[in-house]
């Protein structure tokens, strides 16, 4: 299973970040300090190798570079205003479903 763009993901959100964060066959499993910074957020991000190129690469008007860059701005901004303790993200929509 080829899972490269999602390891740049990945490894973006350790390094930059320190999140605990891994590749898994559905997608990436992410967890990080909560809105509140009192307990952990942990996110299942359902996403394919497919959906993490239409990410990098559509949300840029032609001829402008950055799209990866641009697409992990909007994550970071996902998840830091994610206000619950579990969630589910599917594909390229930045949106998180709050679990019960």
């Amino acid at each position: 299973m080829e899972s490269f763009k999602r390891q740049v993901y990945v490894d973006y959100l350790a390094n930059e970040y320190g999140y605990e964060a891994r590749v898994t066959p559905w997608g990436i499993y992410i967890e990080f300090p909560n809105f509140d910074g009192n307990s952990l957020a942990i996110v299942k991000w359902r996403v394919t190798e497919k959906d993490i190129a239409s990410l990098n690469g559509i949300r840029m008007p032609r001829g402008f570079t950055g799209g990866e860059q641009y697409a992990f701005s909007e994550l970071i901004a996902a998840l830091h205003t994610f206000t619950g303790s579990r969630g589910t993200m599917h594909g390229a929509s930045m949106r998180i479903e709050t679990e019960g």
